[in-house]
Order: structure tokens, then C-alpha cells, then sequence
């Protein structure tokens, strides 16, 4: 495993554990990266991604928060009860 993949892998496992710290609580992703400030956005953007394709964490492609220059973001959570495939 290169070293570029260990360090991904290293990311999302601090954002998945900050999101099992913060159950239920929706973030964006640059609401993450807030709290992440040495990843890069696309970073944390990757992270979100596999850990939702892996079924850990839950993305709600249907609540947006306006963000910066009044860009909509969708948010992501991790639900500690159920599925993790289950949409909220």
C-alpha cells in the first residue's frame, strides 16, 4: 500500500470518528474540513465519499445548506442506530 493510500485511509478514519462523536448531527463537507483544517477540501470531500459508498456514514443528497458565494451543500451524518444505508 502506497503511502498515499495509508494517508487517505488515516483521514477517513478521523472523519468517521468525528461524525460517530457527533451522531445524527448533519455536517457539509466544508463544515468537516472546519474542524480538519490540515486536510485538503477535496480531501475531505473523498473522505465523505468512500465512507459513504462503504455504507459508514449517510449522505443527505436532499438537505442543502448554502455555503459560501451562496453555494448549496449537501450534508452528511452518521446514524448510530440502523442501517447505515437508510435514508433519513
Amino acid at each position: 500500500m502506497s503511502l498515499a493510500e495509508l494517508k487517505s485511509q488515516a483521514q477517513d478514519t478521523c472523519i468517521l470518528n468525528f461524525l460517530k462523536a457527533h451522531s445524527g448531527v448533519r455536517y457539509t463537507a466544508r463544515q468537516v474540513w472546519q474542524v480538519f483544517k490540515d486536510y485538503e477540501l477535496t480531501s475531505v470531500r473523498r473522505a465523505l465519499t468512500n465512507l459513504t459508498k462503504r455504507g459508514d456514514i449517510v449522505h443527505h443528497d436532499k438537505d442543502y445548506r448554502m455555503e459560501s458565494k451562496g453555494k448549496p451543500n449537501t450534508t452528511y451524518s452518521y446514524i448510530k442506530t440502523g442501517s447505515q444505508l437508510t435514508i433519513i
